[in-house]
């Protein structure tokens, strides 16, 4: 069976993650307008296309999302392009690093990633960038941040 278009407009999907937080952080994701085309049922051949775009709910402010790419099930190959635009770094702390790094008081990320698997290789060159970053008030002369000393990053 071929399916040409599944297609999901307005949708709202919450994601729980556990790794990174418990209680599990939950991630929501709001004005979901996502498809996937040329779907091959039962058989894992040939490409199947996707794209989603939403909102990601942030603490301080809403981030954009847009995901679209490719993915071939059959030989485990995909290509998928991620933009992600003014991302609250606030919501996305527990993401940044250990409990004992510094705090982020308020920044935006962006970040566009390319990720590309061919014969079970991955290459995922990518670009992020850090606006309007600001640490929550510490009194530590070592604390890090993803890793960096304070200091350094602030520079």
């Amino acid at each position: 069976m071929y399916i040409r278009r599944i297609t999901l407009e307005d949708g709202v999907v919450e994601l729980f993650d556990a790794t990174v937080a418990q209680p599990p952080l939950k991630v929501r994701l709001e004005q979901l307008q996502a498809s996937v085309r040329n779907v091959l049922v039962p058989a894992p051949t040939g490409k199947s296309e996707f794209d989603l775009g939403g909102t990601l709910k942030g603490v301080r402010q809403d981030g954009r999302v847009k995901i679209g790419g490719w993915a071939e099930v059959a030989t485990k190959d995909l290509s998928v392009k991620m933009e992600l635009r003014d991302m609250d770094l606030v919501a996305l702390q527990p993401y940044l690093g250990a409990a004992s790094e510094a705090r982020v008081q308020r920044g935006v990320l962006d970040l566009d990633l390319q990720s590309d698997v061919r014969h079970n290789r991955l290459r995922g060159p990518g670009k992020a960038t850090l606006a309007d970053l600001e640490f929550a008030p510490t009194g530590a002369l070592k604390e890090t941040f993803t890793g960096v000393p304070r200091s350094a990053v602030l520079s």
